[in-house]
């Protein structure tokens, strides 16, 4: 089976770029992490706009580009209050629907909660799905803040210590 070769690390593809750590599976993609480095987590107005922020308002709409901006500073302002210590910050973890519980999300993170771990470092995420919140709790992560805004989206922010 594909993801137990990824846990493996036999087919594990980790690419190094400017700014992230990306993980993917081999061939055609079942899934990818992208991890921002200690240092890194605050991604610059000006990086976002250049990964083409730009164009949400008119790809999304007013409305939902606005709500999306506002949830995403929510989200750096809890960052900055809880996270004050160096760490990595999983920033996207997406597996394709079909090979979800199958072993690949694990096999995505394995690798970066290892070296994190090597470096006695702790890890950081969010998420706005209540099933996730048991999967990051199998890698030792810990919720932080459970919340919802208004228009009634729940997240949760999540912790994994330093070992």
């Amino acid at each position: 089976m594909l993801a137990a070769e990824v846990r493996r690390g036999h087919h594990n593809q980790c690419h190094r770029h400017r700014y992230a750590h990306a993980q993917t599976t081999p061939g055609e993609p079942l899934g990818g992490a992208i991890w921002l480095p200690p240092g890194e987590a605050k991604v610059p107005a000006l990086r976002m706009m250049r990964a083409g922020m730009w164009a949400a308002p008119f790809r999304l709409g007013v409305g939902p580009s606005g709500r999306f901006m506002r949830v995403m500073d929510r989200f750096d302002k809890l960052h900055e209050r809880d996270m004050r210590e160096p760490h990595w910050y999983l920033m996207i973890l997406g597996v394709d629907p079909p090979h979800q519980g199958k072993g690949v999300g694990s096999a995505l993170i394995s690798p970066m909660l290892e070296r994190a771990d090597s470096e006695h470092l702790p890890c950081y995420l969010e998420t706005a799905k209540e099933r996730n919140v048991l999967f990051y709790q199998r890698h030792g992560f810990e919720v932080v803040v459970e919340d919802a805004i208004p228009n009634g989206f729940r997240y949760w922010t999540m912790k994994r210590p330093a070992r």
